[in-house]
């Protein structure tokens, strides 16, 4: 292991506002590392790693601590930004827990840049491996216990790593990504032109993204089931944010289980699915949240962590949603109409968000918001049929129609 000069080691690079010695490696070896950065050299490429914390101020190697390994995800203002990039410094002193942080070669390629997935290039085809090699070689040299770390781009490596992984680990993530090709196509046609080297398609076509990476065997997908069978991930997921519908419910749907534990907090076969509320969109649970996850995962408690982070809703159903089925009940009561919509299924689902359409000759003459209750109190007009509709907490949608027929409502 050689001390190199954080200056004129890489021109393309700024080391010194990390503020710690750089030390380069040309092979992946197992040795206890110092604080600092490591830069893992092969055939002229380059991988970042910082750590802190693996040997002690008395010099004596930490070994058989939990270690939390974090991964990056989109960098702001990429373009007045040089790397490398690490992130969750202030999460490890916070936890007070060693950290290995890598940041993405993959972005010193493009000042453009902001986001690879640590997906790899096409210099360094193999990234995913070699960075799962480094990762497993400093866990095995130093016994540690790791936590993978990650949110959206950066929550994708985390649990990546996690899943393919040998070593028993858990990851905890936010809203990530499960498959990179589901992402905003504009973000996935830059990392594929600028990481590949190769035109691409800009019309709406998202399938050519896909073909690239599978051309080159890059791991775009979150795998189903983990290397090691004791490993498992912390899925954290922000309701209000697109994630939930388009990465988090295809990508569940296809594990074993998905038994609500409390609220909104489901369990699979190697998941546990906490649904939050932190804020519009994208928005990440607060550090605070996250520091209590990592606390969690330390002592082996996660049941209670989603006993105490649900929401308490039951807003979210997977199997049997659409089981759900409802008969409307309509009384005229002084110029006004109270409409109920009675469950007659035998679906143990949690009730949707309803919404009713009253027509008359299949014209639309009302039709109410989503709500929670099953009552309508609406002003009195003259309808022959009725349209109950049902959303979900997924966003995902239904109907059922009903007519009026003898003073009864037959379904159709």
């Amino acid at each position: 292991m050689e001390v190199i000069d954080a200056v004129n080691s890489n021109l393309s690079k700024n080391y010194n506002k990390w503020n710690c010695n750089v030390f380069n490696h040309d092979d992946i070896k197992e040795e206890y590392l110092q604080s600092g950065i490591h830069v893992y050299k092969s055939d002229s490429q380059e991988i970042d790693v910082y750590v802190n914390g693996l040997v002690g101020a008395s010099g004596i190697p930490v070994e058989g601590e939990f270690c939390i390994i974090v991964m990056s995800g989109a960098v702001s203002n990429r373009e007045s930004k040089d790397a490398p990039f690490f992130s969750g410094l202030e999460l490890a002193k916070k936890c007070n827990l060693p950290i290995v942080a890598i940041s993405d070669p993959t972005l010193s390629i493009d000042k453009s840049l902001n986001l690879g997935w640590y997906a790899g290039n096409i210099s360094q085809i193999d990234l995913q491996d070699r960075i799962l090699k480094i990762v497993e070689s400093i866990i095995s040299k130093h016994k540690l216990k790791p936590i993978f770390v990650g949110g959206s781009g950066g929550g994708f490596a985390a649990a990546l790593l996690a899943i393919n992984s040998t070593i028993q680990s858990v990851a905890i993530v936010w809203n990530p990504q499960t498959d990179i090709t589901k992402y905003h196509k504009m973000h996935v046609d830059k990392y594929v032109r600028l990481a590949f080297d190769t035109d691409i398609d800009k019309s709406n076509n998202t399938d050519e993204a896909k073909a690239i990476l599978e051309k080159f065997s890059i791991k775009h997908k979150l795998g189903t089931a983990p290397s090691n069978s004791s490993s498992r991930i912390l899925y954290l997921q922000n309701k209000s944010d697109w994630h939930l519908v388009k990465h988090a419910k295809p990508y569940l749907e296809c594990l074993m289980g998905g038994e609500r534990r409390y609220g909104n907090c489901f369990r699979f076969s190697f998941v546990d699915f906490v649904v939050g509320n932190w804020g519009v969109d994208h928005s990440a649970p607060p550090v605070d949240e996250i520091i209590n996850a990592i606390r969690t995962v330390k002592n082996n408690n996660i049941d209670n962590f989603m006993l105490k982070f649900s929401m308490g809703a039951e807003d979210l159903a997977w199997n049997d949603f659409d089981k759900k089925k409802f008969v409307p009940f309509v009384v005229e009561n002084n110029g006004s109409l109270d409409i109920e919509l009675v469950d007659k299924s035998s679906s143990s689902a949690p009730d949707p968000e309803l919404a009713i359409c009253l027509y008359k000759d299949k014209n639309i003459v009302v039709q109410s918001s989503y709500q929670r209750s099953r009552k309508f109190d609406i002003d009195y007009v003259d309808f022959d049929s009725i349209k109950i509709l049902l959303k979900d907490g997924f966003g995902l949608t239904s109907e059922q129609f009903y007519t009026n027929i003898g003073g009864r409502y037959i379904s159709l």
